[in-house]
């Protein structure tokens, strides 16, 4: 449980509710507004000062959407665009929005002075990040490898190169759409035999064109690598 008082915890989310919604605060006070919330959990319950009202929420989800007073009145993605340079914070958010396994839809109800609020909305797309995004890299690695993951954390690593350590991903380059400002930049990336076999298979999927193609990379590479590229091609 959280050492802070009814009115500590209040002020925190009024003062988040006031960046998002009313620009009252600066936007880059907001993680510092943000960490204690999700850390201590904070968002779980507060008393509404207007009417003495403690609202619970069984769902970080619900807290960011449900609409001011009892939430902030916004989405999931807003948080984590604001959030994007701070890797810890990425990961607070991505484990608050995980719903325990099982977890039913609920509506929201009012019991006594104590509003709750338990709805699901949309939870799919937050709950099971996909694909090379930040969180899904974030979340297989805190399952997967947490010693890269805590190295993240620290900004020793940044996800991609992390999970690429990790062998969870592959690491990716960007080359210009431009055939000799291509193979300049690839000529730097590759091990000089994987940059010998990425040409020569360029060079198997156009069989009709080879001695034209051969005849491009003369430009780029000396007599031992074409060589090398010859021997390669003889032995596919």
């Amino acid at each position: 449980m959280s050492k802070r008082t009814d009115l500590d915890k209040n002020q925190i989310i009024t003062l988040l509710r006031s960046a998002l919604v009313e620009g009252v605060t600066e936007l880059n006070s907001i993680p510092e507004l943000l960490q204690p919330i999700l850390e201590e959990e904070l968002w779980q319950e507060q008393i509404l000062p207007d009417t003495g009202e403690v609202v619970t929420m069984n769902s970080f989800v619900d807290f960011i959407k449900t609409p001011p007073p009892a939430g902030l009145g916004t989405n999931f993605e807003t948080l984590w665009q604001l959030c994007s340079h701070n890797p810890l914070l990425l990961d607070l958010l991505d484990r608050a929005v995980q719903r325990p396994a099982g977890s039913p839809e609920k509506s929201q109800r009012l019991v006594g002075q104590k509003i709750i609020v338990d709805n699901i909305h949309n939870f799919g797309k937050i709950e099971r990040p996909t694909g090379t995004s930040k969180q899904a890299g974030l979340r297989q690695l805190r399952k997967k490898n947490p010693e890269l993951h805590a190295k993240v954390l620290a900004g020793e690593l940044t996800v991609n190169a992390a999970m690429v350590q990790a062998g969870l991903r592959t690491n990716q380059v960007t080359v210009f759409v431009h055939p000799r400002r291509a193979v300049t930049k690839l000529k730097k990336i590759f091990q000089e035999e994987d940059f010998i076999e990425l040409v020569a298979l360029l060079m198997s999927v156009l069989p009709e064109q080879k001695d034209i193609v051969a005849e491009k990379f003369k430009q780029v590479l000396d007599e031992k690598q074409l060589a090398k590229i010859k021997d390669f091609l003889a032995s596919l």
